[in-house]
């Protein structure tokens, strides 16, 4: 993981950079990521955790139990209404809390 300087006052940012030799779920779910989250939960009000589509990948899941809040992220004209359903219930069910959506793309003279 890298600290990188957003050149905004009072953000910081930390990517997560290459997974090698291993699986992001995996890393995701250590003992050590958990322990990152405590550090940060102690220095920082607000931890934005972006992942990868929870459709295709599991790190979504692994992390909402572990956040205060989850907020998806769908694509107008993309995302069906059954796969934000389904992405919701199974956030809900491995004890996520979704406080809100977020609409991407959407093209406001349609």
């Amino acid at each position: 993981m890298q600290n990188m300087e957003s050149g905004v006052e009072n953000l910081s940012v930390v990517t997560a950079g290459k997974v090698s030799g291993g699986d992001a779920s995996e890393l995701v779910g250590s003992r050590r990521m958990q322990e990152l989250l405590g550090v940060v939960r102690e220095r920082f009000d607000v931890i934005l955790v972006d992942t990868p589509p929870a459709l295709a990948v599991t790190e979504a899941k692994i992390l909402a139990p572990r956040a205060n809040a989850t907020v998806l992220v769908a694509r107008a004209g993309q995302t069906k209404e059954k796969e934000r359903d389904h992405v919701a219930h199974e956030l809900e069910r491995v004890g996520g809390h979704i406080v809100g959506v977020v609409l991407n793309g959407f093209n406001i003279d349609m």
